[in-house]
């Protein structure tokens, strides 16, 4: 039994809790399926893994665009069809007992007279039209019972030019008949004429005609099948007649709105029908034209605002970042996700290692003598200053690029061949010669000097002066400029008083009473001890009358200075 009869047979099932809601979501699986494709971007309805709000939300997005689409296309559609539908179904019906008694055609030659003469009275008296509608409706149901009956049908020439293959103007105006009396609106328009006002001046009013909106349409080529001698009777009757009758007027009205309920089918038929009577090199251009037009309309329409640049939440669709790939600058290496695969493949990998025995991780340094260790030892700079020039140095590196570089142990076995050989020549030398030969001069002193050297650092061109190897202090000293205006810092800079601020000038205020009151305290700890000779003297300089003369018959004070003789101002010494 399925689920639908469960239900169906008793409602209350659907909260039993035997019923499991993996069948409830099978079931809306196999309902929306078909729709899902045509009606969403969802391929299908996803249920693995989900609940049931999450498959709700999935069928929402279907049924709602199924709705819109009844609601908007379908529906008007088919409301449309069933109303033309039913409408002609009424009128044929109405009809039928006029059609059967007018055999031989005579009938429908005196209601098209009868229209004509009641179209010139309407447009002049006003009269309803709801009998010209019943008129024509009565020659197209007689029309379409010749049909029936097997008799060719003449189509209605457009005497204006108007009518094609998609629009007619008798449709067009039976439409809106249909839907005025549907409306119950009334079709005389006799209360609404001003009889007492001004009558308008037809110069002064513009007259509006088709082509000054629509384009000419195109002449319609259709094969009139022959009809019977009372239909041609019939048909030269109406092109002798000079006015114009109410099929005309329709007809002209029916190509008058042609471009407004233009369809597209029948534009692209034509449009196909003009392609195959071109050339290749038409066509070619045609696809180029297309193609360039294509572009400007993406070049004009509007971009998406994810094309726009910096973009606001109020200026974009809601949820719109969702669909989205977002690229971001991470500054941090991001942190890998762990899951299900990568924790399968690391299994795998320490499973595959342990069976083959491949352990090649590195080896583990342990530094086992570590009191044997010597920098030193791997690397000693030489101190001594180079015996080479550059230049040398740089012919060197040239030769050991050109002959190859010669090793030391190499240096040492071509050292040793010239020692051999030197000796093998003066044995030689000894016995073929009959005086005494001496042996070869062999440096056996080395003379090594004890004098200090001078260093690298205190080498100086002679020609420099030494003003460039002072400190700033030693060059320019403040308290030896004379100069009471600078102040010397004990870092050695130089201010000047007027560079100070008030802050610095009550901090180095702070600092002299501070050195000044040490010096008063350490004054009193350790008072000085005075000679016999000070204490002397300065007893003496109390008293004011006291004069030292010297050996030389000067006048001194106590502490050694010349006394001058104060000169006594009279009035001899004064100018008038």
């Amino acid at each position: 039994m399925s689920l639908i009869e469960k239900l169906t047979s008793d409602p209350t099932q659907l909260l039993d809790s035997s019923v499991e809601s993996s069948e409830f979501l099978a079931l809306v699986k196999g309902i929306i399926d078909p729709i899902t494709k045509g009606h969403s971007v969802l391929d299908e309805i996803y249920i693995d893994g989900l609940d049931a709000s999450q498959v709700w939300q999935q069928a929402k997005i279907i049924l709602d665009n199924v709705t819109e689409e009844l609601l908007f296309d379908k529906l008007p559609s088919l409301k449309g069809a069933v109303s033309v539908k039913g409408g002609s179904e009424d009128k044929g019906d109405s009809d039928d007992g006029s059609d059967d008694g007018s055999e031989d055609g005579s009938g429908s030659e005196e209601v098209g007279e009868e229209s004509d003469d009641e179209a010139q009275h309407a447009e002049f008296d006003g009269e309803d039209d709801y009998e010209e509608e019943s008129i024509s409706e009565g020659e197209k149901n007689s029309a379409e019972a010749s049909t029936a009956k097997g008799e060719p049908v003449e189509d209605k020439k457009d005497v204006f030019g108007l009518n094609d293959g998609f629009f007619s103007i008798d449709d067009f105006n039976k439409q809106i008949l249909d839907q005025e009396r549907e409306q119950g609106g009334d079709l005389n328009d006799e209360d609404d004429v001003d009889y007492f006002g001004d009558i308008p001046d037809s110069d002064d009013d513009e007259v509006a005609y088709y082509d000054d909106f629509f384009a000419k349409p195109k002449e319609l080529k259709t094969d009139f099948k022959k009809a019977g001698s009372k239909k041609n009777k019939k048909a030269k009757q109406t092109e002798e007649e000079p006015e114009l009758n109410e099929d005309d007027f329709e007809d002209g009205m029916k190509s008058a709105m042609l471009d407004l309920f233009d369809d597209k089918d029948v534009v692209q038929e034509e449009e196909h029908q003009e392609e195959k009577n071109l050339s290749s090199f038409e066509r070619q251009q045609l696809a180029i034209q297309q193609e360039i037009a294509k572009l400007e309309n993406e070049a004009i329409a509007e971009k998406k605002w994810a094309m726009k640049g910096e973009t606001k939440a109020k200026d974009r669709p809601t949820d719109s970042l969702l669909d989205e790939d977002l690229e971001f600058e991470r500054t941090a290496k991001p942190v890998p996700v762990i899951t299900k695969d990568v924790t399968e493949s690391l299994e795998e990998m320490i499973r595959r290692r342990i069976k083959e025995g491949n352990f090649d991780d590195l080896p583990r340094r342990i530094i086992s003598d570590v009191t044997n260790f010597k920098p030193s030892s791997s690397f000693q700079l030489s101190e001594e200053k180079s015996s080479k020039s550059l230049a040398e140095l740089y012919e060197n590196e040239y030769k050991q690029e050109q002959d190859g570089e010669i090793s030391e142990e190499l240096q040492r076995a071509h050292d040793e061949v010239k020692d051999l050989f030197a000796s093998i020549s003066y044995k030689l030398d000894a016995l073929s010669s009959a005086h005494f030969i001496p042996k070869p001069a062999q440096k056996s002193i080395d003379i090594k000097v004890n004098a200090p050297t001078i260093s690298m650092e205190d080498a100086q061109p002679l020609t420099q002066s030494t003003g460039s190897t002072l400190a700033p202090q030693e060059i320019y000293n403040a308290t030896r400029s004379g100069d009471g205006n600078e102040i010397q810092l004990k870092s050695g800079t130089v201010f000047s008083r007027d560079e100070l601020t008030r802050e610095d000038k009550q901090r180095m205020r702070r600092a002299n009473k501070r050195k000044r009151s040490k010096e008063f305290k350490e004054r009193e700890q350790n008072p000085v001890k005075k000679s016999k000779k000070q204490q002397v003297i300065e007893t003496l300089s109390k008293a004011k009358n006291v004069t030292v003369i010297d050996s030389k018959g000067q006048r001194r004070d106590v502490e050694g200075n010349v006394k001058k003789d104060k000169v006594q101002q009279g009035t001899s010494s004064l100018k008038l």
